[in-house]
């Protein structure tokens, strides 16, 4: 556990250095603006990220089985 700790820790020293020498490269009026921190919150309703892209109509459908079955089970 200890090895991971290191090894996360290696990383994030890492990502700060090229964060560091990322904004240096800047111009000076690009670097002033990549300072503000962007304080906007997350929209409520995000879609995931995903390695596929969306199946059009699988959201839908999906809707209409569960109301469907919902149907049926209160029938009997």
């Amino acid at each position: 556990m200890l090895r991971e700790d290191r090894e996360r820790a290696k990383g994030e020293s890492i990502r700060l250095q090229l964060k560091k020498e990322a904004l240096a490269a800047l111009h000076p009026h690009l670097r002033e603006a990549a300072m503000v921190p962007d304080l906007t919150p997350f929209p409520r309703i995000r879609i995931s990220a995903s390695f596929t892209p969306p199946i059009r109509g699988y959201i839908e459908d999906r809707a209409k089985q569960a109301a469907q079955s919902v149907t049926v089970k209160k029938s009997r």
